[in-house]
């Protein structure tokens, strides 16, 4: 029995096939075990061939997964970057050596398969780095507003530490008729129309580097205890996609009484209050005088 048993495992298996044994039943069962043994050992080693080549396979495909995903980002980054440098050109934007550095080392944190504007370009930059953009693009609209074009610089500045990015989709309202006006607008990219319900042939527009809301900033003129906000008298909507900066009414009254001394000094109030008349604004307040306190 043990004599064909071990016959038959030769025949099956090379391990051990050339061990002659007797007839003792020992010596056929260590044969037995040394054969068996043999094959444990090389479908175990086959095993391991087996699974190390599945493991190199999911490494290699893995590797070409991340070759590939690093390649995309590569060719998402240099779009942005493409897209970047084409919109600082547009709005006419020099940063120096490390600005540009600081926008290139955040560049990824812009969102994909959007278009660069004010509001995600801004979003990606430290503060500093923030006022420094801001002060370029809105400080030349600053001085196109007649009481700014002779105002210190550091008011300016001040004036735009207060500006915040806003984006209007095309054929939105911006600013309605009839309704309280409380913030002042500054233009850098798009086109939108300016009209009154009452006539409609008196329709203007609004583009880069126009401003908008004048009533904001005689209102921001008026004494303290005067807290109503100006009625917008015209409509302002997008044509296409609106990029600017507002200021917020009660900001700009905040800066305008902070530097009251030095509007006081070099703004002709004579000269704003026709400005203010040949706007159109506040028509109750047309006859009163700008009253700002003396300076001490």
């Amino acid at each position: 029995m043990s004599q064909s048993f071990w016959w038959a495992l030769r025949n099956l298996s090379s391990f051990g096939s050339n061990l002659q044994t007797s007839l003792y039943t020992v010596e056929i069962f260590l044969s037995v075990m040394i054969s068996i043994s043999g094959m444990v050992l090389f479908l175990v080693y086959l095993n391991a061939r087996v699974q190390m080549q599945e493991s190199q396979e999911l490494l290699d495909q893995s590797k070409s997964k991340k070759k590939q995903s690093q390649e995309l980002l590569d060719q998402s980054e240099s779009k942005k970057k493409q897209s970047l440098k084409l919109w600082l050109d547009k709005n006419e934007i020099r940063p120096n050596t490390d600005q540009m550095e600081t926008i290139m080392n955040n560049i990824h944190k812009l969102e994909e398969n959007k278009d660069i504007d004010v509001q995600n370009m801004l979003s990606i930059l430290p503060v500093d780095d923030k006022k420094s953009i801001i002060q370029l693009l809105c400080l030349a609209s600053l001085k196109k507003v007649p009481v700014f074009e002779n105002i210190d610089q550091n008011i300016l500045i001040a004036i735009c530490d207060h500006l915040k990015p806003v984006t209007y989709t095309e054929d939105s309202y911006i600013v309605q008729e009839g309704r309280p006006l409380g913030k002042m607008l500054f233009i850098v990219e798009g086109l939108a129309w300016t009209y009154t319900t009452s006539n409609i042939i008196d329709v203007g527009t609004l583009k880069r580097g126009d401003y908008y809301g004048e009533e904001v900033l005689t209102w921001a003129f008026q004494p303290p205890s005067f807290s109503g906000l100006p009625i917008s008298t015209r409509t302002v909507m997008s044509q296409e996609k609106i990029e600017a900066f507002a200021i917020r009414a009660g900001d700009l009254k905040s800066v305008v009484c902070k530097f009251r001394c030095h509007f006081r000094k070099k703004v002709d109030f004579s000269q704003l209050q026709l400005w203010e008349n040949g706007a159109s604004v506040m028509q109750s307040l047309k006859s009163q005088v700008i009253d700002i306190t003396p300076c001490p």
